[in-house]
C-alpha cells in the first residue's frame, strides 16, 4: 500500500467518524464533555450544539491537512487539492443548522423575517 493510499483511507474513516459522531451527539446518545467555557452557557442545548459541531469540523480540518502533509512528504501537488476539496465538502455537511438547533431546542427560536427572534420570557 503506497502512503497515497493510506492517507485517502484515514481521510474517507475520518470523514465518517466525524459525521456519525455529529449524528449521535445531536440526537443524545453520547455525551461529550463540554469543557470549562461551555459550563455556563444558557440554555444548556447551545453548549450541547456547540460541542457536537465544533469537534466534526476540526476533524474535517485534519482531513484537508492530509493533503499537505502527502505534499510536504515529496508527493504529487494535486494531493493538497483532492483532499482538501475532500475536507471542505465534508466541513458544508457538517455544518450548523437552523432545523438541528431548533429541534435540539425543542421550538422554534428562528423567524423568518428577521433572522433570529429571541424568545423572552417572563
Amino acid at each position: 500500500m503506497t502512503t497515497e493510499n493510506i492517507a485517502y483511507a484515514m481521510a474517507a474513516v475520518m470523514l465518517l467518524f466525524a459525521y456519525f459522531i455529529r449524528l449521535l451527539a445531536l440526537k443524545g446518545k453520547i455525551r461529550m464533555n463540554q469543557g470549562y467555557r461551555f459550563r455556563n452557557v444558557k440554555p444548556a442545548f447551545l453548549a450541547t450544539y456547540y460541542s457536537a459541531t465544533i469537534i466534526p469540523l476540526s476533524i474535517m480540518e485534519i482531513v484537508g491537512m492530509f493533503g499537505t502533509a502527502l505534499f510536504l512528504a515529496g508527493h504529487a501537488f494535486y494531493h493538497v487539492y483532492i483532499l482538501a476539496a475532500v475536507g471542505t465538502a465534508g466541513i458544508y455537511l457538517c455544518r450548523p443548522r437552523k432545523e438541528e438547533l431548533e429541534a435540539l431546542a425543542g421550538e422554534r427560536i428562528f423567524d423568518i423575517q428577521s433572522g433570529f427572534s429571541p424568545k423572552i420570557r417572563t
